[in-house]
């Protein structure tokens, strides 16, 4: 009897085997599968449902996030993120004052509803990087997604003449709550377009001198 139990204990252990290694075989078909398709046909794939056209999202933008949406903590008078961008954009506004250099100008209330080009395609990240996943971010259809990053201005203000500026808003990716993450949070990041001088020095260089982290220390 003994004998006979350990027989089969030994067969469903080698079944038990089996069935794992052909649940890991698959796992790994599965991610090289996927790693071999392109971003957006995963995204399509992803936000889409067989039972009406493929059309319908899977993954729906939260409520809790999408009220959000245009609360505009930044622009509130007495805030404290409405301080520290204030605080940033004088400093900016001081140094070139000091240096004589090229003003920046401020933005701080461009719509967080950016297409996947702007957002991605314009910044040259990959088509197969992780960002573009629908569970990292959030997509209001195929072509349009809640801003990830203020980056998602850049080529857009570059290409409306603007060589100098600064950028704020909120933006938005999939993060668990967490003590250091929640899916709202905000951004400022400055861009500035340098030119050569004939002998190869940086024009405006002299803005980059004074500390910024000391213009936000306090004390």
């Amino acid at each position: 009897m003994l004998r006979r139990s350990g027989t089969l204990l030994r067969r469903r252990q080698q079944l038990g085997g089996a069935r794992r290694w052909q649940q890991q075989q698959q796992h790994q078909q599965q991610q090289h599968h996927h790693q071999q398709q392109p971003c957006a046909a995963c995204a399509r794939r992803l936000l889409s449902t067989e039972a009406d056209g493929g059309t319908a999202p899977l993954r729906e933008v939260p409520e809790g996030v999408r009220s959000k949406l245009g609360t505009d903590l930044h622009l509130r008078e007495g805030h404290p993120l409405q301080i520290i961008k204030r605080t940033i954009e004088m400093h900016f506004e001081q140094e070139a004052l000091r240096s004589g250099g090229e003003p920046f100008v401020f933005f701080d209330s461009l719509a967080p509803e950016v297409s996947v080009e702007a957002n991605f395609d314009e910044l040259l990240i990959p088509p197969d990087h992780v960002s573009r996943a629908p569970t990292d971010t959030f997509y209001l259809d195929e072509s349009t997604v809640l801003r990830t990053h203020t980056s998602a201005h850049q080529n857009e203000l570059m290409r409306s003449g603007h060589t100098a500026f600064l950028c704020t808003g909120d933006v938005y990716r999939r993060d668990t709550v967490d003590r250091s993450h929640y899916p709202v949070f905000h951004q400022t990041e400055g861009l500035k377009l340098f030119e050569e001088w004939g002998n190869g020095q940086v024009c405006g260089r002299q803005l980059n001198r004074a500390c910024l982290s000391c213009a936000l220390s306090v004390g």
